[in-house]
C-alpha cells in the first residue's frame, strides 16, 4: 500500500508538472508571460542600443579630435606666418642700415673707391635680396606641402569616418 501511494503520490507530482507547463504555454500565447524569443529580442535591443550609444561616442570624439588637429595647424600656421613675417622684416631693416652706411660711405672723400666698396654692398645686398626672396618661397612652399599632407591626411580621417558609419 505504501509503494501504491508513493507511486500515486509522483504520478500526481508529474500532472501538476505538466499542467503548470500547459498554463505557462497558454499565458505566453495570450502575451501574459514573455516568450524566450520576446526576451531575446530585448536583450538583443538593449545591445544594439548599447553599440549605437558606443558608436555615437566614438564618432564625436573623432570628431573633438578631428577639431583640436585643425586648430592645432591653423595655430601652427599662423605662427609660422608671423615668424616669418618677423624675419623679412628684421632684414629689411638690415638692409635699409646698410644702405645708409653706403650712402654716408659715398658723401664722404675717396669717391671711386667708396664706388667701388659701394658696387661691392650693393651686389652682396642684391645677392642678400635674392637669397630673402628664395627663402622666403621656399618656406612659402614648405608651408603649402605641410598644409597639402594635413588636408590629405584629414580628408582621409574623415572618409574612414563615413565608411564607418555607412
Amino acid at each position: 500500500v505504501l509503494e501504491r501511494f508513493q507511486q500515486l503520490s509522483r504520478s500526481v507530482e508529474s500532472l501538476c508538472e505538466r499542467c503548470s507547463t500547459v498554463e505557462r504555454g497558454i499565458q505566453q500565447f495570450r502575451g501574459e508571460v514573455p516568450s524566450k524569443l520576446g526576451v531575446e529580442t530585448v536583450a538583443l535591443r538593449k545591445n544594439l542600443r548599447r553599440l549605437v550609444a558606443d558608436f555615437q561616442a566614438d564618432q564625436h570624439q573623432r570628431r573633438e579630435e578631428d577639431a583640436q588637429l585643425l586648430r592645432a595647424f591653423e595655430e601652427g600656421e599662423g605662427a609660422i606666418d608671423t615668424r616669418l613675417q618677423q624675419e623679412v622684416a628684421h632684414l629689411e631693416r638690415q638692409r635699409e642700415a646698410l644702405q645708409e652706411l653706403i650712402d654716408e660711405f659715398m658723401s664722404a672723400e675717396d669717391r671711386e673707391e667708396r664706388q667701388r666698396q659701394r658696387d661691392i654692398v650693393q651686389d652682396r645686398l642684391t645677392a642678400l635680396e635674392s637669397d630673402l626672396t628664395e627663402e622666403a618661397s621656399a618656406r612659402e612652399l614648405a608651408d603649402d606641402q605641410v598644409v597639402q599632407a594635413i588636408n590629405e591626411y584629414t580628408s582621409l580621417l574623415h572618409r574612414s569616418l563615413r565608411m564607418s558609419t555607412a
